[in-house]
């Protein structure tokens, strides 16, 4: 045990004699049972390296380890995690809040409409009448309160969501703080420290920002999308069917864009555990680390564990080039196809074609960006499937009145315990086979198994 700090051995025999000796680099160690201690303490030759761990070790259960592996979800996010932010996020009374919130955004973006509309009726006046004739303070006085209007409704709106939103973050991290301290010893056995940090942080911090924020933006790109192409169709009834063709194709897209991403968001979700799990550890022993010298293969492994992390974001933000190629196109045919039907077979105001094509520009623009905020909340939802798996998980009977013993308890009695089998889990083997025995009142007894202790505690 001494050779990596020795500088000079000496094997000497059973019967005293002097067998080898000589440097440590030099001594040849013939001496079998000396050869024997090498290999079986594992210090023939000190390299200063350990054996390099896998990268997703920490989510097998090889030889009947306590570790479980960790689920991956397949496919879009489940109803079930997306109600459980939505319950929270509407509180006591969910249609009200609905009817404020959706209210007040349609209310804002038919007012944007029609100020973007009023604007280029104030300008065909100066066509049809002498600027002397134009009254200017009355325009202003109609387009300020429509602007003023528009202010209240997205302001009313605003406030309304965001106390749904930072209720529903409060009850959500109170829901996981309570599962995680109520669940059984089992459950934190098998599970990983650096998973429940994930949840409480990572995925909390989803709940707080990202997924209030990206559904509130998808509504409102949602409403705008629905006023901007009703104003086109309003103006050119001609195009309707290509603007449904259009919202058909993008959504398309969309769909085989947020399939792809979703799959390597999980995979991220996933990678970044072990790369955290592995840092504590490292922390945690790095003065054993330092005093065999094993710093270069923790460094390996830590490496290791962040490219598998990397390869999974790289994709990950690779798959916005390809969905923004393929709607900019689409974008792109559709406005030049209703500015040249505007322009040479219809015979329109200026003022209205200037409006109809502001619309269109407008909707195409946002079918990129439908597509993009939509990703992204699923992708953040990604967050409640995680921590709804850590909400339902099992708990230990919670205390109930009727369970409390009187203050004089237990002033007589005896416990009795007849065949009782017992197992750590409910898939495990037997540890206790079949016990029977009677413990009198006042009688003191002898366990020698913490087991049994165990029990009689429950």
């Amino acid at each position: 045990m001494a050779r990596p700090v020795a500088g000079f051995v000496v094997s000497i025999t059973i019967d005293g004699s002097v067998q080898s000796q000589g440097a440590t680099s030099e001594v040849p160690f013939e001496d079998d049972l000396f050869v024997e201690q090498l290999e079986e303490e594992g210090i023939g030759k000190v390299r200063g390296e350990v054996d390099s761990l896998p990268a997703a070790a920490d989510e097998k259960s090889p030889d009947g380890k306590l570790i479980l592996a960790e689920e991956i979800e397949e496919g879009h996010v489940s109803f079930s995690a997306l109600k459980l932010y939505f319950s929270a996020l509407g509180g006591d009374r969910p249609i009200l809040f609905v009817l404020a919130v959706v209210i007040g955004l349609l209310t804002t973006d038919l007012l944007d409409a029609t100020m973007a509309w009023y604007l280029g009726y104030w300008a065909s006046q100066y066509e049809d009448h002498p600027a002397s004739e134009v009254p200017v303070f009355y325009h202003l006085r109609i387009y300020g309160a429509l602007l003023i209007c528009s202010v209240v409704f997205y302001c009313t709106s605003f406030v309304v969501y965001i106390h749904g939103a930072i209720r529903a973050a409060r009850t959500i991290h109170e829901q996981l703080v309570e599962a995680v301290l109520g669940t059984t010893m089992r459950w934190l056995d098998v599970t990983p420290t650096s998973r429940v940090i994930a949840r409480c942080t990572q995925d909390i911090s989803a709940v707080d920002g990202p997924i209030p924020s990206g559904l509130r933006m998808l509504t409102r790109i949602s409403i705008i999308m629905l006023v901007k192409f009703g104003a086109v169709v309003l103006l050119t009834p001609a195009f309707l069917l290509p603007g449904v063709l259009v919202a058909i194709i993008g959504g398309w897209c969309g769909q085989v864009y947020i399939a792809a991403q979703l799959s390597v968001k999980r995979e991220m979700s996933n990678a970044k555990a072990p790369v955290l799990g592995h840092f504590g550890a490292v922390i945690a022993g790095i003065t054993s680390i330092r005093a065999y010298g094993a710093q270069e293969a923790f460094q390996i492994e830590s490496l290791n564990r962040i490219d598998r992390y990397t390869r999974a974001a790289r994709t990950f933000y690779n798959l916005n080039r390809w969905i923004g190629i393929r709607i900019d196109i689409i974008s792109g045919l559709f406005t030049a196809s209703l500015a040249t039907y505007l322009v040479y077979f219809q015979n329109q105001k200026a003022s209205n074609t200037g409006f109809a094509l502001n619309m269109a520009v407008g909707f195409s623009g946002m079918i990129l960006l439908w597509v993009r905020v939509l990703n992204d909340f699923e992708v953040s939802s990604n967050s409640l499937e995680r921590i709804q798996g850590y909400v339902h998980i099992e708990q230990e009977s919670k205390p109930t009145q009727r369970g409390v013993p009187p203050a004089y308890w237990p002033a007589s009695g005896e416990i009795r315990v007849e065949n009782l089998s017992a197992k750590y889990s409910a898939d495990g083997p037997n540890v206790l086979h079949d016990l029977s025995f009677t413990i009198q009142s006042g009688q003191r007894i002898g366990i020698g198994e913490s087991n049994q202790v165990g029990l009689l505690g429950s």
